[in-house]
C-alpha cells in the first residue's frame, strides 16, 4: 500500500486527542481495572498507540510512526507543503538477551489499591519457545500480559523483555513485540485483503500478503469486506494483521476462543511456524489441550501467583500423576483383591442397572493395574477402560489448592 493511502489514516489519528493517563483507561473510558477479565484492546487503543507514545504495542505499529504523523498533522496546521516520507520499520532488533531469554520476570507484583493483583511472579521465556499461561478467570493473566507490553507499570520487581524495560522503553519493544487481543474492531469497509496491506505498509519487512492470509485460511475471503466476516473469521484477520510485520514475539491473549476446529488448525499452524523460524510465542489458554499440544512450557497462575512453571509432560507427571481403572464384573465376584494390585489408591464400587457392579479403580501405576485386572480370570473383567490424568487434573489441583491459602489471606486482611 503507497504512502499516499496511510497518510490520511494517520493524519485523522493525529485529530484524536492526547491522553495523559494509561491509553488503556483514556481510550475504555474506564477506571483501572481491577483485575479478572479486563476490557480488551481494541481499534481505538490500536490507533491511540499510532497517534501517541503511551499505549501498547499492537501488531508491532513502531514509534516512529508517531513523529511522522505529529509532523504531517504540525505542517498542515502551518499550512506548509514539506512532504514527510513514511518511516521504515523494523530495522532495529533489539538488544542482545543473555541466555536465551526473551523475557525475565523477576518478584513482580501489581497492586490495585489494596488487591493484590500479581505476587511475586518469577519466571522466564525462553527464545524459540512457545510459552503457556494458564489459570482461572481473575488470576492476573491479563495483568501480566498488560506489564509485559508495557502497558501496565508493576507495582514492584522487574520486567525485562528482549533486553528492555516494557514500562519506560516501549517504543523499541513496538518493532518486535506484536500483540493479538481476544478482540478489536478493524475497519470496516476495507476487504480483507487491503486491511492486510494497510498493516504490511507499516513495515520495512514483511510477510507476503497472500501467503498471510493462505496461512490464517482467509485466502477465499481476500476481497470481502471486512464488516461481512463472521466473528471466527474476524479473530483469524486479527490474527493476520498480528503475523504479517514478522515479529520476534507473538503474545496471543486465548486466540482459539470461539474458532471452529479448521480454524483452530490454522491457528496452530501459525503458532508452530512462528516457533520453527526462531519466533517466540506468549498465550494465554483456558484449552488444556491446546496448551499440552503447543507449549513447550507452562505456568498455571493461580491468585496472582505462579503456583507452577514447566513442561506440561512433567506437571502432569508430578500432578497429575494418578489413573483411572474402569470396567464391570459380576456382582458375585470378590473385589477385595483389587486393591492388593500394584500402584491402587481407591476403589468405588457401584450396582449398575443391568444387576452388574462397576468397579473404579484409582491407581499410581495404571498400566500395570490394568494389566493384572485383564489377567484375573476371576473378575471376567468387561467394558474395561482407563484414563489418565492430563493438564486439566493439574489444573484443577492447583487450583484447588490454592483456595485455602487465598481464603487465608482475605481473613488476615479482614482482621488488621
Amino acid at each position: 500500500m503507497e504512502k499516499s493511502c496511510v497518510e490520511p489514516l494517520v493524519a485523522w489519528v493525529c485529530s484524536l486527542p492526547q491522553c495523559e493517563t494509561p491509553a488503556f483507561d483514556a481510550v475504555t473510558h474506564k477506571e483501572p481495572h481491577m483485575g479478572g477479565g479486563s476490557p480488551r484492546l481494541g481499534m481505538n487503543m490500536l490507533l491511540t498507540f499510532m497517534a501517541t507514545s503511551q499505549a501498547i504495542p499492537f501488531g508491532n505499529t513502531t514509534s516512529s510512526l508517531n513523529s511522522w504523523a505529529h509532523s504531517v498533522k504540525n505542517d498542515r496546521m502551518a499550512g506548509s507543503s514539506v512532504d514527510h516520507p513514511a518511516p521504515e520499520i523494523g530495522e532495529d532488533m533489539g538488544r542482545e538477551i543473555h541466555d536465551g531469554a526473551v523475557a525475565v520476570l523477576h518478584e513482580l507484583s501489581k497492586q490495585y489499591g489494596p488487591r493484590q493483583v500479581l505476587d511475586r511472579v518469577s519466571f522466564r521465556i525462553q527464545q524459540g519457545e512457545v510459552f503457556g499461561l494458564l489459570g482461572p478467570n481473575g488470576a492476573g493473566k491479563t495483568t501480566l500480559l498488560e506489564c509485559l507490553t508495557g502497558l501496565r507499570k508493576p507495582t514492584s520487581g522487574s520486567i525485562e523483555v528482549l533486553g528492555y524495560d516494557p514500562a519506560s522503553r516501549v517504543s523499541e519493544l513496538r518493532r518486535m513485540v506484536a500483540v493479538q487481543p481476544q478482540e478489536a474492531t478493524l475497519f470496516p469497509q476495507l476487504t480483507v485483503r487491503e486491511t492486510v496491506e494497510l498493516w504490511a505498509s507499516f513495515y520495512q519487512e514483511h510477510d507476503e500478503v497472500d501467503e498471510v492470509l493462505d496461512r490464517v485460511g482467509l485466502a477465499d475471503e481476500a476481497y470481502q469486506r471486512v464488516k461481512a466476516l463472521s466473528g471466527g473469521q474476524s479473530r483469524r484477520l486479527l490474527l493476520a494483521v498480528t503475523v504479517v510485520g514478522r515479529p520476534r514475539v507473538l503474545v496471543l491473549d486465548e486466540p482459539a476462543a470461539g474458532l471452529d476446529p479448521q480454524a483452530k488448525e490454522h491457528l496452530w499452524g501459525v503458532i508452530r511456524r512462528q516457533r520453527e523460524v526462531g519466533g517466540t510465542v506468549l498465550l494465554t489458554t483456558h484449552d488444556m489441550n491446546e496448551a499440552a499440544e503447543l507449549c513447550d512450557r507452562v505456568a498455571v497462575l493461580v491468585g496472582g501467583r505462579v503456583a507452577a512453571c514447566d513442561t506440561p509432560a512433567r506437571l502432569v507427571s508430578a500432578l497429575a500423576a494418578t489413573s483411572t481403572v474402569t470396567f464391570t464384573t459380576s456382582a458375585d465376584v470378590d473385589t477385595s483383591k483389587i486393591g492388593s494390585f500394584p500402584g491402587v489408591i481407591s476403589l468405588d464400587i457401584a450396582s449398575n442397572s443391568e444387576g452388574r457392579l462397576s468397579v473404579q479403580v484409582q491407581t499410581s501405576a495404571g498400566d500395570q493395574t490394568l494389566r493384572h485386572i485383564a489377567a484375573d480370570e476371576q473378575l471376567a473383567a468387561t467394558d474395561l477402560d482407563i484414563s489418565r490424568g492430563g493438564l486439566d487434573a493439574v489444573f484443577r489441583s492447583l487450583a484447588a489448592d490454592e483456595s485455602p491459602r487465598q481464603e487465608s489471606v482475605r481473613r488476615q486482611k479482614e482482621a488488621n
